[in-house]
């Protein structure tokens, strides 16, 4: 018979030779008790099985022994799972066991046992094999299952680099730096294509202030690594701040910009000369404002005294823009607003003469203001809207290139509208 270590063994029972006259087994005056030396707890190899205590008077007996062969038990040794990061340490393996009988365990199979990985530091992102080994037993079959251990992508981090520009100045090409490279790597060989897309809310006419440069995916790939993203900050400067209490004419000259500090005024004319940008927050200026072909003029919620000429700005003349952060302006004399190339901002305004806006591209709005005299808006192009305004004179929005809204306005006085 056979039996597997560790489990039961087999039931021996005897076979006849020599009976005669039709006799057999049941003729016997005593039947044979047959046993097996092996267990269950003896190790592999072959035991004698045996009968004995027959006896019949017509009979001599003799005995002959077989044999019982005691097999391997099955024994499953399944090396562990794991993760990783790309660039990091590998985990360490260790067996799993299925199959010890006798209450035996990992102790019976010497020191030979190893697990390891074929993943590494170096080993890109993806799945790669655990393995268990060298495992010694007389006793057991062993059979070794693999394990997986998995390479997830490393972490780089981006980060947004801080920026400065001057007002009225176009917002800078914005970059990000790539830092946690692994491996001895760098940008060059780190196998990273594409780049991230950084935007900013700053604009060409933002004020003076800190703003977020925050970065995305963009084209950004990589097998081996993600990202995370870390925003910068872009500051707007001037080139002059001016102080209170300023007395005399201000001259702003290609590249210079220059702001007017809430609370603060100034007495004098200021002339802003082509490449130049002016803003006024909240100040007084008493005198008039020449705006030539300069870059940014924004006012908000300032006072003018004079007249205010704006004529080739390169960026959106903002004379308050309906936002809380700024309202809009009072203008004692004569608003001219012509010939601006990327439109011209007029709300929340208080104007105590007349104002002409023509012949600007980009777009028009002149919107919840109140006037004294003559408003006309004309032969602009890139939308008009003319709407909330309150005037005593005269509205006049003629010529100008669709789309157009110029209603409802409260007018005493004459209006022409499109």
């Amino acid at each position: 018979g056979t039996m597997t270590y560790g489990g039961t063994k087999p039931t021996i029972t005897p076979t006849y030779s020599g009976f005669t006259n039709g006799d057999n087994a049941n003729s016997l005056t005593s039947k044979p008790v047959c046993t097996t030396t092996a267990g269950s707890s003896l190790p592999v190899g072959n035991y004698g099985s045996s009968c004995s205590g027959a006896a019949d008077p017509n009979y001599t007996i003799t005995y002959v022994s077989g044999v019982v062969t005691i097999g391997p038990a099955p024994l499953t040794i399944t090396a562990s799972a794991g993760t990783m990061t790309y660039g990091g340490t590998k985990p360490t393996i260790t067996p799993s066991y299925s199959g010890f009988v006798n209450g035996e365990s990992s102790s019976v199979l010497g020191a030979g046992l190893t697990c390891t990985t074929v993943a590494g530091a170096t080993s890109p992102v993806g799945t790669y094999a655990s393995t268990c080994s060298g495992a010694v037993d007389a006793n057991y079959n062993i059979n070794y299952v693999s394990g997986v251990v998995t390479v997830g992508p490393a972490t780089l981090t981006v980060t947004a680099n801080n920026v400065s520009k001057a007002f009225g100045a176009a917002v800078p090409t914005l970059t990000a730096t790539i830092s946690g490279f692994v491996n001895g790597q760098t940008l060059a060989t780190s196998g990273v294509t594409g780049q991230a897309l950084c935007t900013t809310t700053a604009t060409t006419t933002s004020p003076g202030g800190t703003y977020p440069i925050t970065c995305s995916l963009g084209t950004l790939a990589a097998a081996n690594y993600t990202f995370t993203f870390v925003p910068g900050t872009l500051t707007v400067t001037f080139s002059q701040k001016l102080v209170c209490n300023y007395f005399g004419q201000l001259t702003i000259n290609s590249g210079q910009s220059v702001l007017v500090p809430p609370g603060c005024y100034l007495i004098g004319d200021i002339d802003v000369n082509p490449g130049g940008s002016l803003d006024a927050e909240g100040a007084i200026v008493g005198g008039s404002v020449s705006f030539l072909s300069g870059g940014t003029l924004r006012f908000c919620s300032t006072t003018v005294v004079s007249v205010l000429y704006a004529t080739g700005a390169a960026n959106r003349v903002v004379m308050g823009d309906g936002t809380s952060s700024c309202p809009g302006d009072t203008v004692v004399g004569l608003v001219t607003l012509n010939g601006n190339t990327a439109g011209v901002s007029l709300q929340k305004a208080d104007m105590l003469a007349g104002v002409s806006i023509a012949s600007n591209a980009g777009g028009v709005a002149v919107e919840n203001c109140q006037a004294i005299a003559l408003i006309s808006v004309t032969k602009n192009t890139g939308g008009t809207t003319v709407t909330n305004n309150s005037l005593l004179g005269s509205l006049t929005v003629t010529q100008n290139a669709a789309p157009v809204v110029d209603r409802p306005n409260t007018v005493i006085g004459f209006q022409q509208l499109q």
